[in-house]
């Protein structure tokens, strides 16, 4: 015998709708997110359905829970929301990777590089083995420079 399954919730965005199936799922309630795409990448409707017999327990949970738009977005993607004015207290924003610093060592190293390549080994090979090395080489300066100026001072 087939169970039958009723529509709670339709949602705009399929996270929003797997928080909500996830957040019934731990309290007991079985829940599914269903997605109509006509065509790859076009969705038109995301809902969330729940078995008919565990219907009224789902909006008993809905109601009481009251989550919001952001809490819901939370709980599907993990990130909490940034903070507009607060500190940055990530380490990929206080490190430089795409600063001038970076930017600069890699351009540097790579002209650096291909003239030692050159030289040593001649045009064509000199040219392409010393502007990859040079090239990863001046990165790693440029990063440790710009890690270096960008640490907060104590």
């Amino acid at each position: 015998m087939q169970e039958a399954w009723e529509e709670l919730l339709n949602f705009e965005d399929e996270a929003s709708a797997q928080a909500l199936a996830e957040l019934l799922t731990r309290e007991g309630v079985p829940a599914l997110v269903e997605v109509e795409e006509p065509l790859p990448g076009l969705v038109e409707n995301v809902r969330v359905v729940v078995r008919s017999d565990m219907a009224p327990r789902a909006r008993w949970i809905l109601s009481s829970s009251k989550l919001t738009d952001e809490e819901l977005e939370i709980a599907a993607t993990g990130k909490l929301p940034a903070e507009p004015d607060g500190p940055c207290t990530s380490m990929s924003k206080s490190i430089p990777f795409f600063g001038r610093y970076h930017l600069l060592g890699t351009l540097v190293g790579a002209l650096i590089g291909s003239l030692i390549g050159v030289s040593m080994i001649g045009v064509p090979a000199g040219l392409i083995v010393g502007v990859i090395v040079g090239a990863l080489a001046g990165e790693l300066l440029g990063l440790a420079v710009g890690y270096r100026r960008a640490r907060p001072k104590s």
